[in-house]
C-alpha cells in the first residue's frame, strides 16, 4: 500500500518537474515580457459527481457535472440521439468546456457564451426553475451555474 503511495508521488513529482522544465524552455524563448503558460490540473481517477436528467423540447439527455476541491472541473453532456449531429456537437462542447475547466477558467465566462444561444431542439424543460430553454446548451449552462452557486452557497 505504501510503495503505490510512494510510486505514485514519483510521478507527480516528475510530472511537476517537466511541466516546469518545459514552462522554463517556454519563458526562454519568449523574449521582453514575461509570458505565463495555463497548466492544466489533471483530476483524480474517483471524484465527485451529480447527475440530472434533462429535456429540452424534444430530446431528452443527462448532464454529469464532477467536482474537485469544491469546484467544477468535468462536464459530460449525452443526448438520446446517436449518431446525430446534435449529439456531436454538444459532446464537442462538454470536452472543450472540462478542458477550459481544468485550465482554471471559471464557469461563467464559459456559460457567458452559451446562455440564450438559439438553434433547434428548444422549447419547454420540464424543470420548474428553467422551464423554458432556447437551446440545449442555453439550458444546460443555466443549469450548471444554478449548481455551481448552490455548490458555493
Amino acid at each position: 500500500m505504501e510503495t503505490e503511495h510512494n510510486d505514485e508521488t514519483q510521478v507527480q513529482a516528475r510530472n511537476r518537474q517537466r511541466r516546469l522544465r518545459a514552462l522554463w524552455r517556454y519563458r526562454r524563448r519568449v523574449r521582453g515580457d514575461e509570458v505565463t503558460v495555463p497548466i492544466r490540473h489533471r483530476l483524480p481517477f474517483e471524484r465527485n459527481g451529480v447527475s440530472h436528467g434533462f429535456g429540452c423540447g424534444e430530446l431528452r439527455g443527462t448532464i454529469t457535472a464532477n467536482f474537485v476541491d469544491g469546484r467544477l472541473r468535468e462536464i459530460f453532456i449525452i443526448v438520446d440521439r446517436p449518431g446525430s449531429t446534435i449529439r456531436g456537437l454538444v459532446d464537442g462542447v462538454a470536452i472543450a468546456s472540462s478542458i477550459a475547466l481544468q485550465h482554471g477558467v471559471p464557469l461563467e465566462a464559459i456559460a457567458r457564451k452559451f446562455i440564450a444561444s438559439r438553434f433547434e431542439p428548444a422549447g419547454p424543460t420540464g424543470n420548474r426553475k428553467i422551464p423554458m430553454a432556447s437551446s440545449v446548451l442555453d439550458y444546460v449552462f443555466r443549469w450548471l451555474m444554478a449548481l455551481e452557486q448552490r455548490q458555493l452557497g
